[in-house]
């Protein structure tokens, strides 16, 4: 007779997706290229700049 808890049927799914996410990194990477030079960090930034200069 075999037991499980619940820890161990978390442990055993999250184990899966995670080797499931790293197998198909790869795919990701090709399907949504990170835009280069931290636009969105910059981006983040120039509002951020507008919003507290329109509250000012």
């Amino acid at each position: 007779m075999q037991v499980s808890n619940r820890w161990h049927r978390w442990r055993n799914l999250c184990d899966k997706v995670q080797f499931e996410v790293r197998a198909h990194a790869g795919c990701r990477a090709a399907v949504n290229p990170q835009s280069p030079g931290r636009v969105r960090e910059q981006t983040t930034h120039d509002r951020w700049n507008k919003v507290n200069g329109l509250l000012g």
